[in-house]
């Protein structure tokens, strides 16, 4: 993950002040990127990132699925993993 930008602030700072972006770049020594993301944000604070979907390989339910499978042999994991309530991952 990307470490923000420790000079935000002064990214900030300076464009409330009414400082234009190219002399943001020119005084900070910043890449252009940066200026105008910071910009863009508009706050010190991070974007909200999405997170990975919570899957659970417990012992617990491997054997459940397990059981399941062994009674009934035709029975598909993916049906299996439906009943449970298991999220699917691609």
């Amino acid at each position: 993950m990307v470490k923000p930008s420790a000079s935000r602030g002064a990214i900030l700072d300076l464009h409330q002040k009414g400082v234009s972006p190219s002399d943001i770049i020119r005084r900070l020594k910043l890449p252009r990127r940066t200026v105008y993301d910071a910009i863009a944000l508009g706050t010190l604070k991070d974007r909200p990132r999405t997170e990975r979907k919570v899957t659970v390989t417990t012992n617990r339910l491997k054997k459940i699925v397990k059981k399941r499978i062994q009674r009934n042999p035709r029975r598909s994991i993916r049906g299996s993993a439906k009943d449970l309530k298991i999220p699917e991952i691609r």
